[in-house]
């Protein structure tokens, strides 16, 4: 249970420096090497690939940099696909997102997908939410700006400015946006969030590539020792493994379903076109 080497280098300027800054509850990060997943650490550093999976009581805190900072709710899957500050993708598989994002440069971008939606985001304060079923839900609180769509390249896309939200559901275009209602209850948690960024100025440090992979290596060496000295630990871990990934794994393909019935319906209809 090694996790992969990473190229040695200082720290990576084109790249967003993603780390766990806050864990609440149950938090499991699952990584190429551990596809079971292990406990999530504070300050563990994040690579593309990695998916972060709260409990019911789980949240988890993302920091890209100490100005733009994701806080994953409970019962909620986030994947980290791109990391690249020129194209940052993250994918949230289901359950609630919220996030506080720093003004881009003009090169930079960001996208967060869902089953059902893609959403470009330029420096806002956001909510987003994938229910059960795949639906997305998608609101903007006080600044900023995203654009929501069915695909990267959807004509039928919709930009959403301060205090509004829109939807995304089965094979259909987004709906027109509409005053915030769905994420009002929210707010509380982005003011939060704003509080978080000034306490993560204070005490950010720029991890380099060797240091990523230090925390990286002594995070999964940790686990791997108390698995080691634990029987009883070893025994709940495992049992504990399996019925979240039967979990997850039946709510993944539910959503996936959904997910490419959504892309063979819009296919179908821009070929009729």
């Amino acid at each position: 249970m090694v996790l992969a080497a990473l190229p040695a280098s200082a720290a990576d300027e084109s790249a967003w420096d993603a780390r766990l800054t806050r864990i609440e509850g149950e938090v499991i990060v699952y990584t190429a090497d551990d596809p079971d997943g292990i406990p999530a650490e504070k300050d563990m550093p994040l690579e593309p690939g990695d998916r972060i999976g709260t409990g019911s009581d789980g949240t988890a805190e993302v920091a890209l940099d100490p100005d733009s900072v994701i806080e994953v709710g409970p019962g909620s899957e986030l994947k980290i696909e791109s990391t690249k500050k020129s194209d940052s993708v993250f994918g949230l598989n289901f359950g609630l997102l919220k996030a506080k994002i720093k003004l881009l440069m003009m090169r930079d971008k960001l996208r967060v997908r869902t089953p059902t939606s893609v959403s470009a985001v330029r420096g806002t304060e956001f909510a987003m939410q994938v229910e059960e079923e795949g639906d997305t839900h998608v609101g903007v609180f006080d600044e900023g700006k995203v654009s929501v769509g069915r695909t990267d390249e959807d004509s039928s896309e919709v930009s959403l400015e301060n205090n509004q939200e829109t939807s995304v559901r089965e094979s259909a275009a987004p709906l027109p946006p509409q005053a915030l209602k769905r994420f009002i209850p929210a707010r509380a948690r982005i003011v939060f969030l704003r509080d978080r960024v000034k306490v993560l100025r204070q005490d950010w440090k720029t991890l380099s590539r060797e240091k990523r992979l230090e925390l990286r290596r002594l995070s999964a060496e940790r686990f791997r020792e108390n698995m080691k000295n634990d029987a009883k630990l070893r025994k709940k871990w495992k049992k504990q493994s399996e019925k979240r990934k039967g979990e997850r794994e039946k709510l993944r393909k539910k959503v996936q379903k959904k997910y490419q019935k959504n892309v063979d319906q819009l296919r179908r209809r821009q070929g009729g076109r």
